[in-house]
């Protein structure tokens, strides 16, 4: 967020059309929130609905990148791993996080008097793998965290209170981008 702070001081400046990215890793494996924000949740039961969840080992090894083997000596598995409440205390502060982070940026567009003329994109990699769609294959499977990927889209020229049900792929963003921009 800092960087991208920074730039949009600059970009708002030279006062053309202007285009940025700004990526965040989070909420994603290895989960690592910073500590006020693991604070928020620590202790706090995490709500489940019956039957869910039960028997689900939360750590899954990773090879991109690569989890220590044996799992034992994975600090993340060390963190959570047989805690399924502890994993989701700390996805949820990750969550927490990054939706702070953007707060900052759309905080900054205000400052700038930007936030009219943007189109802001917030997507992800993948949707969010829960045990009762199916276990986690790989990026890019089939299962229902990979098919079901969150997209929103807000600016002057993107239509208010529309949901898209027909698939699309993350293929079509950068011409959807372009066609918006004229």
């Amino acid at each position: 967020s800092e960087v991208a702070i920074e730039r949009l001081e600059g970009l708002a400046a030279a006062n053309r059309p202007w285009e940025m990215v700004v990526s965040y890793q989070d909420p994603h494996y290895p989960l690592q929130p910073q500590p006020g924000y693991a604070a928020l949740f620590h202790g706090r039961p995490m709500p489940r609905r019956p039957g869910q969840w039960d028997a689900v080992e939360p750590h899954i090894p990773t090879y991109s990148p690569r989890s220590p083997r044996p799992v034992a000596h994975d600090p993340q598995w060390q963190r959570y791993g047989g805690d399924l409440d502890e994993y989701l205390r700390l996805y949820q502060a990750q969550v927490c996080q990054l939706d702070a982070e953007l707060g900052r940026v759309f905080a900054e567009l205000r400052a700038l008097g930007q936030e009219e003329r943007p189109i802001v994109i917030v997507t992800s990699d993948h949707g969010r793998h829960l045990p009762e769609f199916g276990d986690f294959q790989n990026h890019g499977g089939v299962c229902h965290g990979c098919r079901h990927i969150p997209f929103l889209a807000i600016g002057p020229d993107t239509p208010a209170d529309r949901t898209v049900n027909e698939r699309r792929y993350q293929i079509d963003i950068a011409p959807t981008v372009g066609e918006l921009l004229g």
